[in-house]
């Protein structure tokens, strides 16, 4: 992103956000309008029908959470049910080296992390999201790096499935 303060802002991330989604769901309704229905004829409803097959694509439509769904069933069909299932939730408030880059995001001297308050903190995070999820996201990587390669640890990994999801906070669940 760009280092100018007025593009961390939430609002506009959420704006731009909208404006993504919105682009990425015309470009399917524009795809599922082009496709043939039946022999050749555009019907609304063979419109309506195949609906479900351009929103896979969008993210927190119910047709991308039920092909999500379907991956993970397939899965656990094929391979038997999973070994482990591992939920890791950000602790956004008391990981130090995350204060600290909350603090270098705000543009201010890492005096001394430990001792900010609660609500100095809290602030913290609500002013700058990104880095909150980019810290999470580097270590949410690092976790499954060394979960794949260290066969002590839980065993030698077949196969694996992981989502980073954000409802209050950033959790990741894995198995």
């Amino acid at each position: 992103m760009s280092n100018k303060r007025r593009f961390n802002r939430n609002e506009y991330l959420f704006y731009a956000l909208c404006i993504v989604e919105y682009f990425r769901a015309k470009s399917s309704v524009s795809v599922s309008c082009r496709m043939r229905q039946g022999h050749g004829e555009h019907t609304p409803q063979g419109l309506v029908d195949n609906m479900h097959l351009t929103m896979r694509n969008i993210r927190s439509s119910a047709s991308y959470w039920q092909k999500c769904c379907s991956e993970l069933i397939a899965m656990v069909r094929r391979l038997g049910p999973p070994t482990w299932f591992l939920t890791f939730s950000c602790n956004y408030l008391n990981w130090t080296d995350m204060i600290k880059a909350l603090i270098i995001a705000d543009g201010r001297d890492i005096v001394d992390a430990e001792h900010l308050t609660f609500s100095e903190r809290l602030l913290l995070v609500q002013r700058h999201p990104v880095v909150v999820a980019r810290q999470f996201t580097l270590r949410a990587n690092a976790l499954m790096r060394f979960l794949k390669r260290n066969q002590v640890c839980l065993g030698i990994p077949t196969e694996d499935w992981y989502r980073v999801e954000s409802r209050l906070s950033a959790h990741i669940s894995i198995c």
